[in-house]
């Protein structure tokens, strides 16, 4: 993710159009086991805007990106008509979690926006390249729901022009690779950790850690992944301390295993995701200490051991689809994502993100 290229500036268009190209065939074969049986196959449009069709008393099937209309969440330009002076418009927007201020605060601040959005009055509406159209199904359905999903809706034509939806399906996710069947007592593990705050007073905590990861008769974990966190909270004062710390707690672990370091929401890179890699010469003695086994590393992060693939990040598009979604627990979201096939489904509407043209780098797959 840290050698994708970008340009100076883009709309954010382009993101979701090409979203939707990447995710349509996948979506469409999802929808056809689905409901082949129910309907015709003329009746799977390629566009929005042959919905009336319906309306000859047949279901349809239509794909496009999701639109969620959060009345709960705060309007930029309202913000800044009613800022009086400077610094009230960055911190109403940091306080309602507002994607377009997120390229000038302070990433804590952003997502410190973290009361939900949702309400009983947020509409849904459903767009492609042709249309936009605004979808009918109940509350609890738009609550589970979140702007940026790429889903194929089953219903009618209402009279209204709108379109109840009796049914919708997300892509179809591919099977995983057949297990290689080692055994418990000969595995190695990998090690995910984060919140590590070298800036706040957690030296026992972090210290049970280094006991547990560096006797290897009991861990024998091979790949140390750190999930954000590590620098967050530091300031003018505190940042040398915190950071000889985490170099030499990170140079501990550097000798004994690989070691690779994710970005979080308020660590010393960019904000909008993909989050660049923490500078490696804040590190020096991990980085003698391990050699290429120390990497700081981009978030999101793909990565691999032996023949095991892994793919994640710090956390940020979880709460963000918390913060927008009537999902209950942070497991909820992470599996709504992997079923949207998709990082960050939120980005880049109330998540920071960047404006890529012709691939979204965030799809699965």
């Amino acid at each position: 993710f840290s050698h994708l290229q970008r340009r100076d500036w883009l709309q954010y268009n382009s993101v979701y159009t090409a979203r939707l190209s990447q995710l349509r065939s996948g979506t469409e074969a999802q929808a056809r086991a689905l409901w082949s049986a129910r309907i015709p196959p003329h009746c799977f449009l390629p566009r929005i805007a042959g919905y009336r069709r319906s309306r000859q008393g047949h279901e349809v099937v239509l794909i496009g990106v999701l639109s969620k209309e959060m009345k709960r969440r705060p309007n930029a330009v309202d913000l800044y008509r009613n800022s009086r002076r400077p610094g009230d418009f960055l911190e109403a927007c940091a306080s309602s979690g507002d994607s377009a201020a997120g390229a000038v605060v302070a990433a804590a601040a952003v997502a410190g926006g973290s009361s939900n959005l949702c309400s009983e009055g947020d509409v849904l509406w459903l767009e492609d390249g042709t249309m936009r159209l605004h979808l009918l199904l109940s509350p609890q359905g738009i609550g589970h729901l979140a702007t940026g999903l790429v889903v194929a809706v089953l219903g009618f034509a209402a009279d209204s022009g709108s379109f109840v939806v009796a049914d919708l399906c997300f892509p179809l996710v591919p099977p995983p690779p057949p297990s290689c069947g080692t055994s418990t007592s000969s595995a190695t593990f990998v090690a995910l950790v984060s919140g590590l705050s070298f800036s706040a007073a957690l030296e026992e905590a972090r210290g049970r850690l280094v006991e547990f990861l560096l006797d290897s008769a009991k861990a024998r974990v091979r790949l140390l992944i750190v999930c954000g966190g590590s620098l967050d909270g530091i300031t003018s004062g505190t940042a040398k301390a915190a950071i000889d710390a985490a170099d030499g707690m990170f140079s501990q672990f550097a000798g004994s295993l690989r070691v690779h370091i994710l970005p979080g929401e308020a660590d010393p890179t960019n904000l909008s995701m993909p989050q660049l890699p923490l500078h490696p010469h804040l590190f020096p003695r991990a980085r003698e200490a391990g050699g290429k086994a120390f990497r700081c590393v981009s978030n999101p992060y793909s990565g691999t051991l032996d023949d095991f693939h892994m793919l994640g990040h710090s956390g940020q598009p979880v709460q963000d689809m918390l913060r927008c979604s009537r999902l209950r627990t942070p497991l909820d979201a992470l599996m709504a994502c992997m079923h949207a096939m998709h990082l960050a489904p939120t980005a880049p509407d109330t998540l920071p993100a960047q404006p890529f043209a012709g691939l979204d780098p965030l799809v699965i797959g």
